[in-house]
């Protein structure tokens, strides 16, 4: 064969079964396959879900003992902050600070960790003594989850514990619009009020889309 022969590699989006959508086009669009439309389709990859929430004051209950303790709906310092605000802040409007409640922003199983740090206030050490700790998640207002370690002393002795971290990690399947709340139990051997520590990333709640 003499001379020069030349050829056009056709580009992708003029093959058979190819639909690439000009208007939604972007850097880092993938290519996958449609069942419906029978056509591979250019789709813009999903954003893994996230969400952590951090406790950056302490925070003093002013109670002693409680049930269904709700952290940070005073609108004071010690509200659950979301974290990663610089960088990663697209899941933050899903926390509202003022109810501390997460509201699902599509279905999914969830995992869900949690820990909270539990130290009675006082001077001495004899003070604080940590008699009750619980966690116990809300999906509205149904009990979905509770902490796997409770701690719970005898009544007729002072136990010896002047911190406890009750932690939680669990899986938890939720819909569209449905809600989730940390709740916590609490119990001191003494009229000593119960506080919730912060430091060094103590007390937080983390919710991550799995599935």
């Amino acid at each position: 064969m003499s001379g020069i022969y030349t050829t056009t590699i056709p580009t992708l989006d003029t093959l058979a079964d190819v639909n690439i959508n000009e208007t939604t086009l972007a850097d880092d669009n993938l290519i996958q396959y449609d069942f419906t439309t029978n056509k591979w389709e250019n789709v813009i990859p999903s954003d893994p879900y996230f969400i952590k929430v951090l406790l950056l004051t302490d925070d003093n209950t002013g109670v002693p003992d409680a049930s269904n303790y709700l952290l940070g709906v005073d609108g004071q310092a010690r509200q659950l902050e979301p974290q990663f605000s610089s960088d990663f802040d697209y899941n933050n409007t899903d926390w509202n600070k003022t109810t501390s409640t997460w509201t699902c922003p599509k279905k999914g199983i969830y995992n869900i960790n949690a820990q909270v740090a539990f130290r009675p206030g006082g001077s001495a050490p004899a003070n604080d003594l940590v008699r009750q700790t619980l966690i116990i998640l809300f999906n509205g207002t149904t009990v979905v989850a509770k902490s796997q370690m409770k701690l719970n002393e005898n009544t007729a002795t002072n136990d010896m514990f002047i911190e406890y971290n009750a932690v939680i990690d669990t899986l938890l399947l939720f819909d569209v619009g449905e809600t989730l709340q940390m709740k916590l139990n609490f119990e001191t051997s003494t009229s000593v009020n119960m506080r919730i520590r912060s430091s060094n990333d103590r007390t937080f709640l983390q919710i991550e889309r799995i599935a």
